[in-house]
């Protein structure tokens, strides 16, 4: 499988102490490569060290709160093609009523789709011991029918909604702030396979409101 390479598309800024979603295709028979979405979450300019913890409203939590706190709010979304493949990507829950925004090209040409939510305690595999098709084939069960609402190819963004009670996941607030150069970002979601995991790095430039 060749390396995928995640992007931040537009408009995906989120509060301050927020996250980023990367994913990559994966395989059903067989599981295809594909450019994935990565979702932002920034800790705005007077970050604190990542091994803080909170002490007052201006600290930012450990990087460990952070990230527990965003990845319930991220999903993994399978997309059925036509020819009998399948690829995925990252999807960020935006509402209680099953609402996840993603990546237009994530869900583009899709003959159904299908949704994983957030669940600690599934084994995942690295792909030389069967990757992301193991991990699908094993949790059958907890792929939910998702439908896509809207979408906009221009600015590669869609939302689709998941089968399944999105009440008590929780939902990551868009920031009202500009994001600037040299703010620090979590990236989390499924890169290379490997599901619900994160990185994390900096903003290094914007390109017409594009990260």
């Amino acid at each position: 499988m060749r390396r995928c390479q995640a992007f931040l598309a537009y408009g995906f800024f989120f509060a301050a102490q927020a996250a980023t979603l990367s994913g990559c295709a994966a395989p059903s028979a067989p599981i295809r490569p594909q450019t994935a979405p990565s979702l932002l979450i920034t800790t705005g300019p007077q970050a604190a060290p990542a091994s803080s913890k909170i002490t007052g409203d201006a600290a930012e939590p450990a990087m460990v709160e952070v990230v527990e706190r965003a990845l319930p709010a991220v999903v993994l979304l399978l997309n059925y093609r036509p020819d009998g493949t399948t690829t995925y990507g990252a999807g960020v829950i935006v509402g209680k009523d099953g609402r996840v925004l993603t990546n237009h090209h994530v869900i583009a040409g899709a003959k159904s789709l299908g949704a994983m939510l957030y669940k600690p305690g599934r084994i995942s595999y690295m792909p030389m011991d069967g990757g992301l098709s193991r991990y699908i084939f094993e949790n059958q069960k907890d792929i939910v029918t998702t439908t896509v609402i809207e979408g906009d190819a221009t600015t590669d963004l869609a939302i689709v909604k998941v089968d399944a009670d999105t009440s008590k996941l929780p939902t990551l607030p868009f920031s009202k702030e500009k994001v600037r150069p040299g703010e620090r970002v979590f990236a989390l979601g499924h890169p290379q396979e490997t599901v619900w995991s994160f990185t994390a790095g900096a903003v290094s430039a914007l390109h017409n409101g594009a990260i």
